[in-house]
Order: structure tokens, then sequence, then C-alpha cells
């Protein structure tokens, strides 16, 4: 089932609430998983973006970078407050403007649908990261909002003329509960630095990546899923897509060489 803009609305206000929520509950120099950002760090990052998309709503036609650079709020819970008072007037720009108004995304058309869906993400995102850090249970994620999450992401990522050593064999995710599937080819670059991943086609997988949606989203943003996601494969297929999913991982020990005598 295709998540609708009235929907994408709809996660936007209810996590972005619940984020909010959660964020007042930290301290700036509290954590928020998966990678540690400090919650100080996390508020504002999320702030900014809701304040260029707000932005860009209100001028369509203009690219983001041609604004007037706002003053950020200091204090983390002025960022909070802030952070809540631009969901409300993201919700209205978007009620006001409907999902098929055309504008700037990332530099290619897009529309008004395409920002209600990264902004419900976003939220669903921050909501779960913010949650967890503050002990706080956040509203569910159904495996149909998990799937349109993971279709989403992987298609913002993607960066199909990167220069690395792409993979022979696609990686595939696989949502055990509604039956998607997401081909995904993915490399690095010869120093294993820096990965990319772009849409893959058929073919048998190098590695399958296997477990209910809503867990396989918190698997792709790098977070703890535990059991409930299965990767079966060649390991250093694995540990390359995960390198070009940005997933923090162990180096690997280096071999020592032989000392000249």
């Amino acid at each position: 089932m295709d998540i609708v803009f009235a929907e994408h609305l709809d996660l936007l206000d209810l996590h972005g609430r619940a984020a909010v929520a959660s964020l007042a509950q930290l301290g700036p120099a509290d954590t928020l998983p998966p990678h540690g950002v400090p919650a100080h760090a996390a508020t504002r990052e999320h702030w900014a973006t809701l304040e260029i998309w707000a932005w860009t709503l209100e001028h369509p036609g203009r690219y983001w970078s041609q604004r007037v650079e706002p003053s950020p709020p200091q204090a983390h819970g002025d960022v909070v407050a802030a952070i809540a008072t631009e969901i409300s007037h993201l919700e209205d720009l978007l009620l006001a403007t409907g999902p098929e108004a055309d504008l700037d995304f990332f530099g290619r058309p897009g529309t008004t649908g395409d920002v209600a869906r990264l902004l419900a993400h976003e939220a669903v995102g921050v909501a779960h990261a913010a949650s967890l850090a503050a002990g706080r249970g956040a509203p569910m994620v159904t495996p149909a909002v998990a799937a349109d999450g993971i279709d989403r992401a992987l298609g913002h990522w993607a960066e199909p003329d990167a220069d690395v050593m792409w993979q022979p064999r696609p990686a595939l995710l696989r949502a055990t509960d509604t039956a998607d599937e997401w081909p995904v080819c993915f490399g690095q670059d010869r120093r294993g630095d820096v990965g990319a991943v772009r849409p893959g086609a058929g073919g048998e997988p190098v590695v399958v990546v296997a477990g209910p949606a809503t867990a396989l989203l918190w698997w792709l943003h790098d977070h703890e899923v535990g059991e409930h996601v299965t990767l079966s494969g060649e390991p250093d297929a694995v540990r390359i897509l995960r390198r070009s999913l940005d997933h923090e991982i162990e180096p690997v020990p280096r071999r020592r060489g032989w000392r000249r005598r």
C-alpha cells in the first residue's frame, strides 16, 4: 500500500510532536543513537532541516542557499521550542499548497509531495532516536510506513555516478512481512573510506538482509535491531555493504608486515 500525501502529513505531526517531547527531556550533552550524536547538535540539525524546507515552500522556484541565513536559537530548550513552531508552520504550508506544486528538490525538479514524504520520515527517524535516548516510547511505525521509509532512504542516498568500485552482484533487502524487496548495488573506493549505493537490478544477490519492515528500516539507519534482521552472504560483501550505507563498523585488523633484518 502506498503512503499518500495526507498520511505523510499525519506522520510529520505525530512523530514530529513525539520527537519534540523526547528532545525536551534530554540535556544538551546527552547523546542520540545510533552514533552518539550530542542531543543539542542533533536538535539544531533537525531544526535547520525544517527551517530550510519551510523557506523553500514559501519561495517556490528559488533554491534555499539564496535565502538570508537565519540566526538559530542557542539554548537547547529554545531549539526544541523552535522545532515545534516549524512543524506547525510546515503543516500549514503543505496543507495550503497540496502535493502537486513544483519546487526545487535537492537540485532537481520535485513536488510538495516529495517534501511531505521527506519530512515525514525525518520526523519518524528523529522521534525514534530521541525516544530511545530519553527512555520514552515512540509512536508505532507500521510495516507500510517502514517500507515507504526504506524506499525513500535508498532513493535519496543513491549515487549512480559515484567513483567507487561497484560490486558485481547486488545486495537484496527483503521485508518479510510486506513482501517488498529492494535490490541494491553497492561499492567503495580503493581505500575503503567512501562507499555508495544505487538501485540494483535482478540477479543472484551476494548479500541478503531480511526481516520485518520496521526492523529493516532501523537496521538501514544503523540502529541496533538484534536478531530481528538476518544478514546472509559473503562476509567481505556484508562489510562493504554496511560501509556503503555509512554504518559504523569495526576496522579490519591489519596483518603485520615482515620486518627486514
